[in-house]
């Protein structure tokens, strides 16, 4: 089972509904406008997102040994003893080069408008998640091949994504409510 992890500030999406909808029957044209407004509202925070990963790099992790936790196991409710592996923090020497991995996941960073007929969402995300590298690199650690080989290193993540969202969220539906009802007061009263 997954849970989606979300702000908790939402718009009421049966009143923006009702006022795009309006929107859209009274001028295509005006519904397009402000479809492309909506897609502006998550600048600030793909912009916050964007200086964390201009950032400094972090630092690297090697495993330092094990730790022995007592678990609960959520089967069958016993507990039980899980062994862990420990890190700590070590420099790492930085060769000059790039492999471009954070400029392709700020290049992925995207608003997304969704005005379907069930579903009304503006939202920011990442696009290719796989492919770039996003999903990984907002881990707090993980582990990847060296050049290829066979030999394995754990390297630090840079939790960048959720942060700006969460502080961000607020903003966001206020922007988004502001055009709605801006568009909505462009519709002549009869």
């Amino acid at each position: 089972m997954q849970h989606r992890v979300t702000a908790d500030l939402a718009v009421d999406q049966d009143k923006l509904r009702k006022r795009l909808d309006a929107v859209k029957e009274f001028s295509p044209a005006l519904m397009r406008g402000t479809r492309k407004l909506l897609r502006t509202t998550g600048d600030e925070v793909i912009a916050e997102q964007s200086a964390i990963l201009d950032g400094p790099l972090p630092r690297g992790i090697r495993a330092a040994g094990k730790r022995v936790v007592i678990r609960r196991n959520k089967k069958t409710g016993k507990l039980g003893l899980r062994t862990l592996n420990a890190y700590r923090e070590q420099d790492v020497r930085s060769s000059g080069r790039s492999t471009g991995l954070r400029k392709g996941i700020k290049a992925g960073l995207r608003t997304r408008v969704v005005l379907g007929k069930t579903r009304t969402e503006v939202r920011v995300q990442t696009t290719g998640a796989r492919e770039n590298g996003s999903a990984f690199w907002q881990s707090k650690k993980f582990r990847h091949r060296v050049f290829g080989r066979d030999e394995f290193v754990y390297q630090q993540g840079q939790p960048y994504f959720w942060g700006p969202a969460y502080r961000g969220a607020a903003g966001m539906v206020r922007r988004i409510d502001d055009i709605a009802d801006q568009a909505f007061k462009q519709i002549p009263l009869e």
